[in-house]
Order: C-alpha cells, then sequence, then structure tokens
C-alpha cells in the first residue's frame, strides 16, 4: 500500500494525515477501527522501519515481552484443559515426553536444561513419568555416572491419544492469523530464540545491565 498524502494546505497536516488514514481502514476493511490498538497495528504495517523515538521504543519492547507471556499463559491453559484426564500434572510433562519422543533417549540434565527448568523443577517432572511408566531411566551409555531417560511404548500410546488436541490447541493458539502472517512469526520468533539462546549459555548468571550492555550497546 501507498502511503497516505498529506494536503499542505491545512494547519494540522498530522492531524489530517491521520483522518485520511482512518479513512483509508475504513475503505479496506469496510468499517471503522474496533479500537485504538487495532487502528495502531494496522498504522504500523503501512509505515514499517520507520524511526521511533525512545520512548516509542520502550513502549514497543514492552508490548512484546508483555504479549508473548500473555500468549504463554493462554497456551497454558489450553493445555491443562487437554491434560485433565491423563496422568500428565503439567505442561512440562507433555514438553518433555515430546523431546524423548522427537530425539530418543537423552541425559536428564540435558532434558531439563532443554526446556528451562531448575534442575530440581525438571527432576520432578522426570519422576512423575516414571511413576506412570511413561518414561524409563538407565546408566547412560557415554558417561556411566550420569541417567539417560527414554519414553517407553505407553508414552508414546499417550502421545498418539493427545496428538488431535495438541494440534487444535496449536491452531487455537495461531489463531486468525493467515498463512503469510504465521510464517512471518515463525521467522522472528526464530530469531529471538536464537537470541535468548545465546544469552542463556554464555551469560546465564549474569545482572540485567550485564545482559543489556553486552547484548544491545555493544
Amino acid at each position: 500500500m501507498s502511503h497516505i498524502t498529506t494536503l499542505n494546505t491545512s494547519p494540522y497536516p498530522l492531524l489530517h494525515e491521520l483522518i485520511e488514514a482512518l479513512e483509508a481502514y475504513e475503505q479496506s476493511f469496510g468499517q471503522a477501527p474496533a479500537s485504538m490498538a487495532s487502528f495502531v497495528e494496522w498504522l504500523t504495517q503501512q509505515y514499517p522501519n520507520q524511526p521511533t523515538s525512545p520512548q516509542a521504543e520502550a513502549w514497543l519492547n514492552i508490548e512484546i515481552s508483555s504479549g508473548v507471556g500473555l500468549l504463554n499463559r493462554y497456551a497454558k491453559h489450553y493445555s491443562k484443559k487437554m491434560l485433565q484426564d491423563t496422568p500428565l500434572a503439567s505442561t512440562d510433562d507433555l514438553l518433555f515426553l515430546i523431546a524423548l519422543a522427537t530425539q530418543g533417549a537423552m541425559n536428564k540434565s540435558a532434558l531439563i536444561q532443554m526446556h528451562l527448568l531448575e534442575i530440581t523443577t525438571g527432576t520432578e517432572v522426570i519422576k512423575r513419568l516414571l511413576r506412570n511408566k511413561l518414561v524409563t531411566e538407565q546408566a547412560s551409555t557415554q558417561d556411566r555416572r550420569a541417567k539417560e531417560v527414554a519414553i517407553t511404548p505407553e508414552g508414546l500410546q499417550l502421545l498418539g491419544q493427545l496428538q488431535p488436541d495438541i494440534q487444535r490447541i496449536g491452531a487455537i493458539i495461531a489463531g486468525n492469523l493467515n498463512t503469510a502472517e504465521k510464517q512471518q512469526i515463525v521467522a522472528l520468533v526464530g530469531k529471538l530464540k536464537r537470541f535468548h539462546e545465546q544469552i542463556h549459555e554464555e551469560h546465564k548468571k549474569a545482572a540485567i545491565n550485564t545482559i543489556f550492555e553486552h547484548y544491545l550497546q555493544s
């Protein structure tokens, strides 16, 4: 879409441009914006890569972090509904099973670290899975002092039973995004994941100021 033109004859060119933007929105969607947030979201798409003030940049950062956190809460809410009549106590139980099903037997510590859990929390997840005979535990083939866990046939069977609901929840979370928007989000999320993986690997115990200065001001 071409940028909205501004009439130089108006004493308030920015106001006039906003009015034209509202008219363009109504022409595109056949109605006025449902909220200021939806209008701002649409307007941002019309002016990509535009320089922003420090205040606007800070607002964008907060919106991203709070939005990601809220989406995670929604995902957990939907997942709890799916797990109600299963031996799985949390979404972490499910994620551990999925990891073992897709990647094979894993060192306990590696499995826990993959999901960014504290050792005590991750160990409790594994204990629950062991009690329900969804995984087995044995000495590591690479380090006899370490333990490996592997998914059992019962664990695979449970994942198979849950697969339709897992796909439905994925569709619900993706919501009303079209295919192009989903592909864009996957790419952006992947970029953010790689950024935070590096921090987690190299500066996991560093202070916030250290992380900020090293990764965002260097």
